[in-house]
């Protein structure tokens, strides 16, 4: 799986291959940069210039960017610091702690560190730049660093199967006796299913077997396949005994498990919310 997020560049190089350079310009001794957000510039008044107030190379009196490795504006300067990065590609470059200024351009090649449609092209034109030689290179290659290849889903085993069809059915997790009140509504197909995909989401998020009571409830408290229904802990106003209370999306409810012989109203604890508002969350 593949975790970089910036290319590094040898800055010369890219320089060249950047579409904005401008190697010709009248600033900064032919290192200019034709880019709308360059930021640094250099004003530039021709000596001797023609009727049109051109130069002999065609430029006239104005402002004119420069190109520089620490205000590129498709990437950023490169710093000791970034030679360890796990998520920095160097492409095999070797650079020298103590002679970095100005000498390699990070560009993001991620959209969670602002690349962009542009700084790809760049990149792409940056290790064509490098290949041009090689007559078998292809443009997508510049790319394969920073494809995520996801890791394959792990197939859940028949023991793994059986443990969530455990908990499905009997009194082993809070409130899984109402839950497979509900369940029982479904074929042992349909409940098979069920289980295989509990078991694959368990194995792949490497849930323990003393958290698969609590995993498994929580799957069915949230499964669209059954009813809408939600298993809360509640106290009793009067006596102060916790028991389990199922919302159904009708309204009504049940107890999840046996209450207090007190008859009086209960009230949902640890921040759980009352049956109204949980059904405001339904519609």
């Amino acid at each position: 799986m593949s975790n970089f997020k910036y290319g590094v560049a040898e800055f010369d190089a890219f320089a060249r291959s950047c579409p904005y350079f401008d190697p010709a310009s009248p600033v900064n001794n032919g290192y200019g940069c034709n880019h709308k957000e360059q930021e640094e510039t250099d004003d530039y008044e021709p000596v001797d210039p023609d009727e049109e107030g051109e130069d002999l190379d065609g430029y006239k009196a104005g402002t004119y960017g420069k190109c520089h490795c620490w205000s590129c504006p498709i990437g950023m300067e490169a710093e000791e610091e970034d030679i360890s990065k796990p998520e920095v590609f160097w492409d095999g470059l070797t650079p020298d702690p103590e002679a970095m200024e100005n000498e390699y351009l990070m560009v993001p090649m991620h959209e969670s560190v602002g690349a962009n449609a542009e700084t790809i092209d760049a990149w792409t034109r940056y290790q064509a730049y490098l290949n041009r030689y090689n007559k078998t290179w292809m443009p997508k290659e510049a790319l394969k660093p920073f494809i995520v290849v996801q890791e394959p889903a792990q197939e859940p085993t028949d023991q793994d199967i059986a443990a969530v069809m455990f908990h499905l059915g009997y009194e082993v997790a809070a409130g899984a006796t109402a839950a497979a009140r509900n369940l029982r509504k479904k074929t042992g197909d349909e409940v098979l299913s069920m289980a295989k995909d509990y078991a694959s989401e368990a194995k792949n998020a490497e849930i323990q077997p003393a958290n698969l009571a609590d995993f498994v409830t929580d799957k069915i408290n949230h499964d669209k396949r059954l009813d809408p229904m939600r298993i809360v802990a509640c106290e009793c106003e009067k006596c102060g005994t916790v028991f389990g209370v199922c919302y159904h999306a009708d309204g009504s409810y049940e107890y999840a498990n046996a209450p207090c012989e007190c008859e009086a109203d209960f009230r949902p604890i640890n921040g759980e919310p009352s049956i109204s508002e949980w059904l405001e969350t339904l519609f």
